[in-house]
């Protein structure tokens, strides 16, 4: 499912690893992580010495005896060249800039849609509040069947493609042929492209009476400020004694930002991490403000999907006794990048120093045995058990770090939690992830079924009380996913029908009540969820 741009969090993102998926969510976390992470301003830096390698490059662009892409083998050289140095030194060719910029600025020039591609077409999931294509009449459930009179349903359309066709400059227009309800007709709907904004913070939730949830997804310009809004209405309005913050997935962001939330649950003048590089010098920062949510109790969860920003937090945090830390040891991303605008348009994003918390501890993991090793970390922890239980965990730094109340903590390859979450391994795994895969499918082929369901609940809290999926809903969703793919193997253990269960009821709700209610139905089966809750609520002593 995506924003033009973004796909929807899942529940788990590691529910796959026991599939061919996995390996493949492996790859997209480290790679994902070169364009999302804090970078500092800097000047152009110029180079007037020459060098072995400008002077190879020039050899070959006049003598070599065939034809060149010159530019492609530039390219190519100076990739190669970075991924000596560490795994997020990283080249952005000027074609990419500004779109490898978009997931921190929080917004680009489109037509303000989720949408999900099944059995070969384009679905609308949500148009985007107040966006370009909900005041033209978009609606959830809609399929482009026509972009600009091109057929775009049965054509093997791949998101990349969606993206081309969809945005482009703000005022400029697109004409959308869209099916409705299954009609035969299509309406045509013309969209004006407009400055869309993307959310990094989703809608805050209360889990009990006292507790407030707020998921980040990323550090981004706008963060800092949705994060307030949200923290603002769950303090004052809702009066919550107990914050959950769940970073699982957050590949990180700017460090700023960062600081800026930390500010508002940590009091003043704590030191919350530092930076220090061999040509830059140690850059402290601290907390300044008198925060909305000091004193209030304070988990934080994470997983391997967490990085640099979000370990940053989640360091601060626990070196500073300030909340409990929950989930699996986090990525170990602790290098900072400075982007150097080239000569030609293009970017180079430089490793210059590294990432410490209060207790001195560095949040990087080890690079030394090279890039491939790297981005096989995440699957070796499934391999040798770590993500099943905490002692797994093969510590790379020795050292003992200590909290500001002298608790010992472990350094070295990312934060590691106080209070552990084993993956679930119970049931079926890969066709529990096949069958949560075609659920958007089956919803919003039963939308007209799914919405009548309002008529009987008039607020999200009656339909999360009342509703359930019962057998008759489940043979048939079962009937849907075998002829969408015949080779599931559908288990009929009561473990595996519950979950089948509670998440099919939860895309149910993203449906009727959005973001907010699927992550309500959730939030309700998430076993980190029920720890954070469990911690706080039996004021844990950590030690």
């Amino acid at each position: 499912m995506n924003h033009e741009n973004k796909e929807i969090p899942s529940e788990n993102a590691f529910e796959t690893k026991a599939s061919n998926l996995f390996l493949k969510n492996i790859f997209l976390i480290a790679i994902g992580m070169i364009i999302s992470h804090f970078l500092i301003n800097s000047n152009p830096i110029i180079i007037n010495k020459s060098s072995k390698f400008d002077e190879l490059l020039s050899l070959i662009q006049n003598h070599y005896v065939d034809s060149l892409d010159y530019s492609n083998i530039e390219n190519k050289a100076v990739n190669n060249l970075l991924s000596l140095l560490d795994p997020h030194s990283v080249y952005i060719p000027k074609e990419e800039l500004v779109q490898s910029n978009e997931p921190l600025v929080g917004n680009f020039d489109g037509i303000g849609v989720e949408f999900y591609i099944a059995n070969d077409t384009l679905i609308v999931v949500s148009p985007i509040t107040n966006g370009p294509s909900e005041l033209a009449g978009i609606k959830s459930g809609d399929k482009i069947i026509k972009i600009n009179d091109t057929i775009v349903a049965g054509v093997g359309i791949q998101n990349a493609d969606v993206f081309k066709k969809l945005r482009g400059q703000k005022g400029t227009t697109v004409k959308l042929g869209i099916q409705r309800n299954n009609s035969n007709q299509l309406i045509q709907i013309v969209v004006k492209r407009n400055k869309v904004q993307v959310n990094s913070v989703e809608k805050s939730l209360m889990l009990d009476d006292r507790t407030g949830y707020i998921k980040i997804n990323t550090f981004g310009e706008q963060t800092y400020n949705e994060f307030r809004n949200e923290l603002e209405f769950l303090v004052k309005e809702k009066k919550i004694e107990h914050l959950v913050l769940d970073l699982r997935q957050n590949t990180g962001g700017y460090l700023e930002i960062c600081v800026n939330i930390l500010d508002e649950l940590i009091d003043q003048n704590k030191l919350l991490v530092y930076t220090k590089g061999r040509n830059h010098p140690t850059e402290k920062y601290i907390s300044k403000t008198k925060g909305l949510y000091e004193n209030g109790k304070l988990s934080v969860i994470i997983d391997e999907g967490s990085a640099s920003a979000s370990e940053i937090l989640a360091g601060a945090v626990q070196d500073l006794d300030r909340g409990v830390i929950i989930g699996r040891r986090s990525f170990g991303k602790g290098l900072v990048q400075s982007q150097i605008n080239l000569k030609d348009g293009s970017a180079v994003r430089l490793t210059v120093a590294k990432y410490y918390t209060f207790s001195g501890r560095s949040i990087q993991k080890p690079y030394k045995n090279g890039n491939l090793d790297y981005e096989y970390d995440i699957l070796k922890r499934y391999e040798n058990g770590e993500l099943f239980a905490m002692d797994s965990i093969k510590d790379v730094d020795t050292m003992k770090y200590f909290t500001i109340n002298k608790r010992i903590v472990k350094g070295g390859g990312g934060i590691y939690p106080d209070v552990f979450v084993p993956i679930d391994t119970n049931f079926d795994l890969t066709n529990f992830s096949l069958l949560r895969s075609v659920m958007p499918d089956y919803v919003y082929s039963n939308q007209a079924k799914i919405e009548s369901l309002s008529k009987n609940y008039s607020t999200f809290k009656d339909f999360n009380s009342s509703f359930q999926i019962n057998s008759n809903w489940l043979q048939e969703f079962y009937k849907f996913a075998k002829k969408s793919n015949p080779k599931l193997n559908l288990s009929r253990s009561a473990s595996f029908e519950n979950r089948v269960k509670y998440m099919l009821k939860a895309y149910v709700a993203r449906m009727l009540y959005k973001t907010e209610g699927f992550y309500s139905i959730i939030n309700q089966n998430d076993p980190a969820i029920q720890k954070a809750i469990n911690a706080n609520h039996q004021n844990l002593k950590l030690n």
